[in-house]
């Protein structure tokens, strides 16, 4: 065989005309064709060895032979070859000899050769591979110099090889992804990659390139801002997509194909702030995931990973459900945990998931997040090149963690090692072209030495804050469209140096910076409500300080556009709303008021939709307080009707348990007759109504729920006798929940306050002219003594008495009774304890009529239809639970005597020792639950209000978490602490305590306290209660009456023991002898000097609360 005819044979087996290489045709070959084969079974195996004989055997041959044809033919050989190498090696000596070969292939090859347009593409295939590894601009330019030369000499892209066709289109893209410079290198490739479509009839061959032009796309509109484009490129993965119908679904081309979608709603979603598109970028990325096989690369696995945690964090911004943040923790260490990766994987992965902690600890405030997310930036920060740009991302997330760690903890160290993060950061990014990456370093620069002013008010940390001010505020590109964020940032820094400094200078210049923010800030930026709203509060504060007049037109005037902007998000709008609609009532505008406050009332709902968590819903909430009392007010204040403001209150209250009564109210009716919904409904609400901390995986299915449940609302709604199913109760409704009493709302306002009574046959409201919200506040701060309870009597109940037409003690059985309804700071006040407590005074509530309390007038009626179901005859359980703390000195006298009582009730009493979890295995086959014990009311989050275990606190969330409505057990009785109380302020009006969560685990009858209570007292409370009860057969209305009966004899014996001090003391001031008032229950003389005296029913000593009787309340219907 001729060489000629070896490398002829070689360039047909290359071209792919021969199967195999076969053993005769090696015996054949001399070192020149056997290089050639070698080269062509590499294409065919990809195996080294094959590649290594290959250039062996072909530099061997160079020396064999001078004919200049056949050493263009080996040298183009040769230099493919290298080419290859250097792709598998990554060794530069490769790449250069590949150049080296391809252009010694061209020097020998003639100019009308038809070989040399394919030479010269396969040189430019050697420039482009070297690219892909090099920061040197030469090597792209030179692949598409070489390239366009060829299209020059051929004249059309139609006559190069596809191969070579898509080489040019890709090497625009390089180009632009390298320099990111001229957008003209996209518009090329995107028009080169169509011709490469048109040249395509199979939809499989044009998948490839159908998913190159989405991602065009995509670049284009990073540098245009066009959103049309991404419509485009969605068409293209769309279309791409199409093109699997053989049903393989795990496939790496198939998950890039959905990260490239997923990457085109996560642009417009950023630009338009669509919830749909959120939504839609979150489903394409879960699929990406799920495209790719569990043996699938650990990169490709990682970037879909990766992605999705991004999509499920930016949900939590907008929608703060802290679900969606779990779900991209686990995620993203889902993605960590994959192997093997690289350093600046791993460092993306520690990034995200610092981030991820650092939004969990502005939701929960817990040290534990923080501390997490500051380790995990320094974890991405060691893996990072300390010479890097990209290193400066850590170093900014770590100076900003640090610094809020300072401001919490107050630790010098945290805030040195944040400037000093900072600082470092700053190093590496000096220039112009820079200014944006520094302006977060600057910010922080200036909020930690604010921080650090305001703890040590030296002169200069102000001055180094506001150096640090000048800096940014240079650093900010007028055209960016950050600039209106930043300078809205600059101009409270102003505010917190007029504050320190009180120069009306320094408030001046923050409104002239916080008014030029807003009007650079775009109409249709959803932060625009909230920019609007700070500016028209500063307005306001200057008017309450300089008393001008057009400062509170204009603050007024900014909040009415801040709540009429449709693009705000749902809690700026309600707090503009809210906040528009009380400055209105304090300047005489009521009808405006009145029509703000009723437009505000619907947005509640969308605030805090039915796929939010109890803890999620609280956070919202708190950002609108007293938005329930001003609606009752502003409505009566307009002349509405009373039912009219009861409805408004009840709307705007209690939405935390109003949702979770929705979830577990009764569908029997729906059940009968429409079965299918009815099961529908039952698995949403199973769904919306598990666990919080059950939910695992990449997926929150609570947020889809949610809409779910709402749209199937809508349709049985629809179905005739269903139009009023789930929603408030109407006129009618609310009347007839008077039929075992009179209920009565006490609405408390700043403005005024009234008394809403509902009555079979009406509705009424009697304004409490003498009730003024301030001494509300005032008397909540202090301990119930007799002062308080009188004052009680003749600001509310007294009016209330006359008009419901109680006015002596009842002289047969059963006594009427009342519903109170309280709001606001007067849900802590014992209503049924109002009135003068002397010998034969019958001017107080007790002595008049028996009390029952209510969260709302919803929870009566829904309670009302249970007990209508439930009997003590058909109780499932006859077991009581009870539960008693040993270290409290008459807890366990009380769990004995009322172990006995139950007993006599025919109940089998079960004694557990205060365990959280076992309390919690026992309560959902229990009738009774009797706890004796602690009771701590938290101060920030109602839902960890708790019951003090061994083993752990029992919540107000675990409680929540218990589902015993369809049982419907009779009482849950509650012997500690403030355990009906709310510490938060802000969100008294929810019923977030202890036994409103009692109420809602399914319990008929809630027995706790307002207060702190004596130890002693608890036993006789509730000894004298279940007497009460069993002497009246468990009957529903036992409950409420046995307490009252029992607060009433003790009341007596109180009177009685305060008269008898009175004549001892000889004739002392009454006033004086019962400011203290007094247990029944003392320490012996014996106790008392060895100090062996137990804890009291908080953690608090108790001995000194003056009137002890007075915080027992009955929940219930």
């Amino acid at each position: 065989m001729t060489m000629e005819e070896q490398v002829s044979t070689g360039k047909r087996r290359r071209c792919g005309s021969d199967d195999s290489i076969d053993a005769e045709y090696f015996a054949l070959c001399d070192p020149l064709g056997m290089g050639i084969a070698f080269a062509s079974r590499f294409e065919d195996t990809g195996e080294a060895a094959d590649l290594e004989l290959a250039i062996e055997h072909l530099e061997s041959g160079l020396e064999q032979t001078t004919d200049a044809s056949t050493l263009a033919s080996l040298h183009h050989t040769l230099g493919c070859s290298y080419n290859e190498r250097y792709i598998l090696t990554d060794a530069v000596s490769d790449s250069d000899e590949s150049i080296k070969n391809h252009q010694a292939s061209l020097n020998l090859t003639p100019l009308d050769d038809p070989s040399r347009i394919d030479r010269i593409a396969d040189k430019a295939r050697a420039f482009y591979t070297r690219g892909l590894n090099s920061e040197e601009r030469f090597y792209f330019d030179e692949c598409i110099r070489l390239l366009e030369e060829c299209l020059g000499q051929l004249g059309s892209e139609s006559l190069l090889t596809l191969a070579q066709h898509q080489l040019l289109a890709n090497a625009y893209q390089a180009r632009w992804l390298q320099r990111l410079e001229s957008i003209e290198d996209v518009d090329r490739s995107i028009s080169l990659h169509n011709q490469i479509l048109d040249r395509l009839s199979n939809d499989v061959s044009r998948r490839a390139t159908l998913a190159e032009v989405a991602q065009l796309y995509l670049f284009k509109f990073d540098e245009t801002d066009d959103v049309s484009l991404l419509e485009t490129s969605l068409k293209h993965s769309r279309r791409a997509l199409e093109t699997w119908t053989d049903g393989n679904t795990k496939n790496e081309q198939r998950a890039e194909l959905f990260r490239i979608v997923g990457k085109a709603f996560e642009r417009r979603y950023k630009r338009l702030e669509e919830a749909s598109d959120l939504e839609a970028c979150i489903e394409s990325f879960k699929s990406a995931v799920n495209a790719l096989a569990d043996h699938s690369p650990p990169l490709e696995r990682f970037q879909s990973l990766i992605r999705l945690a991004e999509g499920y964090e930016a949900r939590y911004q907008s929608a703060e459900s802290i679900t969606d943040l779990d779900v991209s923790i686990r995620t993203v260490e889902k993605a960590l945990n994959l192997a093997p990766l690289t350093a600046d994987q791993q460092s993306l992965g520690n990034r995200l998931l610092g981030s991820s902690y650092h939004g969990r600890y502005v939701r929960t405030g817990e040290l534990s997040d923080l501390n997490q997310a500051i380790t995990r930036y320094k974890k991405a920060w060691e893996l990072e090149p300390h010479h890097d740009e990209q290193a400066t991302f850590s170093l900014e997330g770590l100076a900003e963690l640090l610094h809020l760690r300072y401001d919490k903890m107050g630790q010098e160290g945290d805030m040195k090692e944040s400037l000093d993060s900072a600082m470092k950061a700053l190093c590496f990014l000096q220039g112009p072209s820079n200014n944006w990456k520094r302006i977060p370093l600057l910010r922080t620069l200036v909020h930690v030495h604010m921080t650090k002013h305001k703890k040590t008010k030296a002169l200069k940390d102000l001055e180094a804050a506001m150096k640090h001010v000048k800096d940014w505020e240079e650093s900010l590109p007028k055209e960016d469209f950050q600039y209106s964020e930043n300078l809205f940032a600059i101009s409270h820094v102003y505010i917190d140096k007029a504050e320190a400094s009180g120069s009306e200078d320094d408030y001046e210049i923050s409104i002239r910076k916080m008014q030029t923010a807003v009007d650079c800030t775009a109409e249709d930026d959803p932060d625009r409500s909230h920019r609007l709203q700070a500016l028209g509060w500063e307005f306001h504060n200057r008017f309450e300080r300089l008393g001008k007049a057009e400062d509170l037109d204009a603050a007024l005037e900014l909040y009415h556009q801040a709540f009429k902007d449709v693009r705000a998000l749902p809690r700026d709008q309600i707090n503009a709303g809210n906040i528009l609609a009380h400055w209105l009532v304090a300047a005489r505008n009521i009808p405006a008021a009145y029509q703000v406050a009723t437009e505000t009332l619907p947005l509640v709902s969308h605030l805090t939709p039915r796929s939010l968590v109890v803890s999620d819903k609280q956070k919202l909430l708190k950002g609108i307080p007293g938005l329930s009392t001003l609606l009752g007010t502003v409505t009566l204040m307009a002349g509405k009707k009373p039912y009219e403001a009861l409805q408004h209150v009840e709307l705007a209250r209690g939405i935390i348990i109003n949702s979770l009564r929705d979830l577990r109210s009764n569908t029997l009716e729906l059940q009968s007759l429409h079965p299918d919904l009815a099961d529908e409904l039952h698995q949403l609400r199973e769904l919306l109504d598990s666990d919080p901390g059950s939910t695992s995986g990449f997926d929150n299915p609570r947020h889809d729920a949610g809409h779910q449940l709402d749209s199937l609302l809508e349709r049985i709604r629809g179905l005739p006798g269903f139009d009023r199913f789930l929603l408030p109760p109407s006129e009618e409704q609310i009347r007839s929940a008077a039929v075992d009493g009179p209920i009565v709302m006490i609405n408390v306002h700043e403005e005024r306050c009234d008394a809403l009574i509902v009555q079979m046959d009406r509705i009424v409201s009697i304004e409490l002219t003498d009730l003024h919200h301030a001494q509300v506040i005032e008397y909540a701060a202090k301990d119930i003594d007799r002062e308080i309870l009188e004052w009680l009597w003749d600001t509310i109940t007294s009016p209330i008495m006359k008009v419901l037409g109680y006015h002596e003690m009842p002289t047969t059985s059963p006594w009427p009774r009342v519903f109170w309804i309280t709001t606001g700071p007067l849900s802590s006040f014992p209503i049924h304890c109002a009135g003068y407590h002397y010998s034969g005074s019958t001017r107080t509530v007790m002595d008049r009529v028996i009390s029952t309390y209510s969260a709302s007038v919803g929870a009566i009626i829904q309670g009302r239809q249970v007990t209508s179901r439930t009997s003590p005859r058909a109780w499932q359980s006859k077991k009581a639970l009870l539960v008693g703390v040993q270290e409290l000195r008459y807890a366990p006298e009380e769990i004995s005597q009322i172990q006995k009582l139950c007993t006599e009730m025919h109940l089998n009493a079960a004694i557990l020792e205060p365990c959280r979890s076992a309390v919690l295995d026992s309560l959902p086959e229990c009738e009774i639950f009797h706890f004796a014990g602690h009771g701590m009311s938290h101060p920030l989050d109602p839902s960890k209000s708790s019951l003090k275990m061994s083993d752990g606190p029992l919540s107000v969330q675990d409680l929540f978490n218990i589902k015993l409505h369809d049982k419907a057990p009779f009482l849950a009785y509650l012997s500690a602490c403030s355990t009906g109380r709310s510490e938060d302020e802000d969100l008294v009006d929810e019923g977030l305590h202890l036994i409103g969560a009692c109420q809602m685990a399914g319990f008929r009858n809630v027995i706790g306290t307002l207060r702190r209570v004596d130890d002693g007292i608890c036993v006789q409370v509730a000894n004298m209660t279940y007497k009460w009860i069993k002497d009246s057969s468990l009957s529903n209305e036992s409950v409420g009456e046995g307490l009252h009966h029992a607060i009433r004899m003790l009341r007596d014996q109180w009177v009685a023991a305060n008269e008898q001090e009175d004549e001892m003391r000889g004739g002392m001031a009454r006033q004086e002898a019962n400011s203290h008032g007094r247990s029944l229950v003392q320490p012996t003389a014996a106790e008392a000097e060895n100090g062996n005296m137990k804890e009291g029913r908080d953690i608090i000593s108790c001995s000194d609360e003056p009137i002890s009787w007075a915080p027992f309340v009955h929940f219930g219907s």
